[in-house]
């Protein structure tokens, strides 16, 4: 009987089937007719809580007339201790070869343990992880489902990523078989295999370990946004290809748009490894230390953060169409390409092309670089173009000669629509709590031609 479980794995979670336990109790009772089935299941009781086991005598006793499939380890070896006590070794012998007659000992269906601890599943889990370094404990939960229903065994993903998390205590021995598959294609032939690779690797494999482990994205977004500064690069996107090409150079596949999360502060946690080499990456410039001192607690200058914030387009358009009015033979076409150079010269890069459309008011919104060049081109002053453009964000917004003759440029009726209290206000009246009616719009007379005409 012994043959079923180590001796080492006293005291864990696991269950094996039940069958050679009740059979092995069945024969004890009729060896010994004066003991009671009850007696039994007392005296089992009483061994385990010497172990330090708590067992309850109805469970013992529902384990023994066969109502409970599976038992624990630790019982049939407290059964082979009573065996042994009331018949000698004699007894545990004669019990054991009726058991392998029966076909309930040794290496079979019968003694393999149908749940088996997690923590020695795990081990095997952490071997297949650093071994594929690109994929995730979910990949590895779809790779263990598609084994498990080769063999008529459904469980969700969601579960076995839960198993592989080491949330569950107990698994069932197919999933470890399942693993033991897909080590197989790493040339893992077997258990001792694997127990020597998992041991011989195991600075590596905790290494890998630590580098999956989760921790918050704040500093990437910090110094993203710091060597967007640095490099006058306005777009997160295009960022986010030059480190998603970075990444992939080094061995770490992920996607555009994980990527762009990051770099905008939409992420909240980040894995260590791939914090760690963005962030050597984004230091890995031409000017490290400026970059790190942008992404200090000072930030960077407010006149740099006022070219990238994002600017309503409608004043900007309003202003080109009085610049283009004010000087003839100027087209949109020529603004544009002007305000092209400006930018460059700037530090920035834009096409005319691009330009063009927020000029002729078919965009909502544009970077502050580009009211910045227009006010160049306008005769503006160097200090008055670093000032806030409008609709920027209001903790970097101050009075300014250049805000304030935006702003009369700009119609009150535009004005009254951006304002979400003015339009909240127009649409019910306080007094009555009903809609307010819109004054009827004055038709222009239309003078009708007389026949005679």
């Amino acid at each position: 009987m012994s043959v079923t479980m180590p001796a080492v794995m006293a005291e864990t979670p696991e269950r094996i089937p039940g069958a050679a336990f009740r059979a092995a109790a069945a024969l004890h009772l009729q060896r010994t007719p004066h003991l009671t089935r009850e007696a039994l299941a007392r005296d089992l009781r009483d061994r385990l809580a010497r172990r330090g086991i708590r067992y309850h005598l109805r469970t013992l006793k529902r384990q023994i007339s066969g109502a409970v499939a599976t038992v624990p380890p630790e019982i049939e070896r407290a059964l082979r201790e009573v065996i042994a006590e009331v018949g000698g070794e004699d007894a545990v012998a004669a019990v054991e070869q009726a058991l392998v007659a029966a076909g309930l000992a040794g290496a079979s269906a019968a003694t393999t343990p149908t749940y088996i601890a997690s923590e020695r599943m795990l081990p095997l889990a952490q071997l297949w992880l650093y071994l594929h370094p690109e994929q995730s404990k979910r990949a590895l939960a779809l790779r263990l489902r598609e084994e498990l229903e080769r063999i008529g065994i459904r469980l969700n993903v969601d579960s076995l990523q839960s198993i592989l998390a080491g949330k569950q205590r107990l698994v069932r021995r197919e999933t470890q078989d399942a693993l033991f598959a897909l080590l197989g294609h790493d040339g893992v032939t077997s258990s001792t295999d694997a127990e020597a690779r998992i041991e011989a690797m195991a600075r590596e494999i905790r290494g890998a370990q630590e580098g999956r482990a989760f921790e918050s994205a704040h500093r990437i977004h910090e110094l993203a946004k710091a060597w967007k500064v640095e490099h006058k690069e306005p777009s997160s996107r295009r960022l986010a290809i030059l480190l998603r090409q970075r990444l992939a150079e080094r061995g770490i596949v992920v996607g555009l748009p994980h990527v762009q999360k990051l770099v905008d502060g939409r992420a909240r946690r980040v894995r260590h490894a791939m914090s760690h080499a963005i962030e050597s990456i984004l230091l890995g410039g031409a000017a490290p230390a400026a970059i790190e001192s942008s992404a200090a607690n000072d930030g960077p200058s407010p006149s740099v953060e006022l070219d990238l914030a994002w600017v309503k387009a409608e004043p900007i358009a309003e202003l080109a169409r009085k610049h283009v009015a004010a000087r003839p033979g100027m087209t949109m076409r020529k603004l544009a390409i002007e305000i092209s150079r400006e930018v460059e010269a700037l530090g920035y890069a834009t096409s005319p092309n691009t330009i063009q459309p927020i000029l002729g008011g078919h965009k909502k919104k544009t970077r502050g670089f580009i009211y910045r060049a227009l006010l160049h081109l306008d005769g503006a002053e160097a200090t008055r173009t670093t000032e806030p453009p409008p609709s920027a964000p209001a903790s970097l917004k101050a009075s300014s000669p250049a805000a304030a003759d935006l702003a009369e440029q700009t119609p009150a009726s535009e004005t009254r629509a951006s304002d979400p209290r003015l339009r909240s206000a127009r649409r019910r009246d306080p007094r009555t709590n009903r809609r307010a009616s819109r004054p009827a719009r004055s038709q222009p007379s239309r003078s009708v031609a007389s026949p005679s005409a």
